[in-house]
This record gives structure tokens, sequence and C-alpha cells, in this order.
């Protein structure tokens, strides 16, 4: 049976982060232990994380009286080889590469030795439903650089079909494994009458533009009887909700009072439609029956959802502010059922490709 080392370090209070740390922990724990190391995280993120009904996910710092991370991280790679662990992994996610300047490279290279040391240890090193950029900018002797670093990961599992094709060349360790949020369970919702919107956004610069959008989307839902709530998952958007939700005060927007947490996931399910610039805000909404629909800016941060949709088939749920249509939004409305049986489709299809390959990994001799 498998020994599986899980560092979880993410966004805090973040609820998709933490929903793809908890379905990617769970994954694993169907083929042995997974000791998961909590150093800085929130409580209200580890209780989450620590199903207490599988007995087969505890707690690293618990077990074995020391954490992962700080100057003493090269001993517990050492207490791992020890205490039999064979697996060494991280949170997924967007991760970080070697680069410039001099400082940061030192302190990444600092942060890589521990990857090192436990591939030299003979445990397997891998990472799950990443995004991996080391080409944007770089020079060729840092790119070189990175190249070999990774390679010393026995498997990387690249989210986006465009990430695997830039890495596939370089680096003969990847596949494509999607986001990790595909593997939270679909939910059955009662509710079929959900003449219900929602709109959820981080902050973007072009926010005239987008206001701009949100006024051609209400002002072909709302004569359907489509009321629209403001909501959202990370608290930093509360401000951003409010100053759109003023922006547009004659639809007489409702903007949610609660962050949508683990807790009250099922918010989702009273929406038809979600348009959001977050990936896990549209992720899980489709997971509760919503049509997902991504409207995204400029801002590089946006773009793992264009690379993520494309690789699901359903590109045609994202768009780039100003750069659509009225005609868009009626088609939208009108081939409602036709677009939920896709996006259920999609969905499905990419949670089996992440329980395969998490699969074929851990049962490889």
């Amino acid at each position: 049976m498998s020994k599986t080392f899980y560092s979880a370090y993410t966004c805090k209070n973040n609820l998709g982060d933490l929903i793809i740390n908890k379905m990617q922990i769970e994954e694993y724990s169907k083929y042995g232990e997974v000791y998961v190391d909590f150093t800085g995280m929130p409580d209200n993120f580890k209780n989450i994380l620590l199903n207490s009904d599988n007995p087969n996910i505890k707690d690293f710092t618990d077990t074995y009286g020391q954490p992962y991370r700080g100057k003493h991280f090269l001993q517990v790679i050492n207490l791992l080889k020890k205490e039999g662990f064979t697996h060494f992994t991280k949170s997924p996610g967007p991760y970080a590469v070697l680069s410039l300047p001099l400082k940061k490279l030192i302190i990444r290279l600092i942060g890589a030795l521990g990857y090192m040391a436990a591939n030299f240890l003979g445990l397997k090193v891998f990472a799950f439903g990443i995004d991996l950029d080391y080409i944007s900018n770089q020079p060729k002797w840092l790119k070189w650089f990175n190249i070999k670093y990774f390679s010393l990961y026995n498997a990387l599992g690249l989210r986006s079909l465009k990430n695997y094709e830039e890495c596939k060349n370089d680096l003969n360790n990847t596949k494509y494994v999607p986001d990790m949020a595909f593997l939270y369970p679909k939910q059955t919702c009662i509710n079929t009458n959900r003449k219900q919107i929602a709109f959820s956004f981080r902050h973007v610069t072009e926010t005239e533009t987008l206001l701009a959008e949100l006024k051609e989307i209400l002002s072909i839902f709302v004569p359907k009887g489509y009321a629209v709530d403001f909501i959202f998952q990370v608290e930093e958007d509360r401000s951003f909700a409010q100053v759109l939700a003023k922006n547009l005060k004659e639809y007489n927007l409702n903007v949610s009072s609660q962050c949508i947490w683990y807790e009250n996931l099922n918010t989702y399910s009273k929406y038809d439609y979600v348009f959001s610039n977050r990936l896990h805000v549209l992720l899980l909404a489709a997971k509760y029956g919503a049509i997902p629909f991504a409207l995204i800016s400029k801002d590089l941060k946006e773009q793992k959802i264009s690379n993520i949709f494309n690789s699901i088939s359903l590109g045609y749920l994202m768009k780039h502010i100003g750069f659509t249509n009225k005609e868009q939004w009626i088609e939208l409305l009108s081939n409602r059922e036709a677009i939920k049986h896709e996006v259920n489709n999609a969905l499905e299809y990419q949670k089996q490709i992440c329980i395969k390959r998490i699969k074929d990994f851990y049962q490889q001799v």
C-alpha cells in the first residue's frame, strides 16, 4: 500500500483552492495513506480536508511531531524515507518555476531542494492538475535549468491541453490531467425552476467594458423574468461586486451578504447561469447544474480559464469582454437544455480522465 506525503500550501480562504486540494487528497487516499502537512493553513481549511470518515487521510505534523516547511525540511525528507513513504507531492494549481531576479531564483532553488532530495531517496515525486509556465520571457539558460529541474519529477499532470502541448517536447514525464475540481461530485438538485442568474467577478482594470457586457446580458435575461445576484466565493471580490452593482442599480440587483464557502456550496443550485472570471466559481456552479459562462479580461490570471475551457470542448462558453454580441446571449438562453447536457457530459468525461490518470500512476510498477 502506498504512503503519500502531501504538502498543502495554497491561497488562504479561497474555496476553489480548498476544493481542488480536498478532491485530490481523497482520490489519492483510495490507494493508501495520505499524510498532509498543513503548516500555515487556517483551521477552517484543515478541518475540512481532514475527513474524519476517511482513516487514510492523516495530519503529518500530529503523527510525526514536526512540520515539513521550515529550516529542518531536509531532515523531514529523510524521515519520510525511514518511515516507508512512497510518494511525494503538494497542492495543485499554478506551479512556481525557476525565474529571475537572482534573489527570487535562489529562494525557489532552496524550496526545490525538498523535491530533489525526495527524488534522490527514491520517492515518487509528482504533481497533478497544475499549470507550468517556464517559457514566457525566460532566457534560454533559465529555460534549460527549468527543464532539468522538472525532469526530476516522476510525473507531471498539466491541467490544460495547451500547457501540455507547450511542454511535451521538453519533458517526457508530462500528461494531460484536468483540474481537480472535476473530481467534485455532480450534485443532483431538486430545484428545476431556476429563474435566476449570478455574476461573480474578481477585479478587472477594464471595468467599463465589463459593465457594458453585463448591461447587454441583463437586457436579454431580465425581460425573460430572471432575477440577478452578485455572488462571490473569495472575500476579496465583495467590494468589486458592490462597485458593479452600484453601476447597474437601475436593474435592482442583489449583492449577496455571505461569501460562498464549503458549507453553503449548494447556493449554486439556485442558478440557471453563472457568469464569472474565476475558474472555480464556473466549475463548481456547473457541478450544481448551472451553465457556466466565462467572461474574461486581458488579465493573465484569467488566461487559464480560456485554456481549460478549450481543453474540455466548452470554449464556446468563454469570451473576452468586448468581443461578444447580443445574438450570442439570445442563443445562450434559447439553447439552455442542450447546453446543460453538453456541460454535464464534459464534466463527467474530464472527471474520468482524472480518475484514470491517478489510478494508472499509483498502480504502475
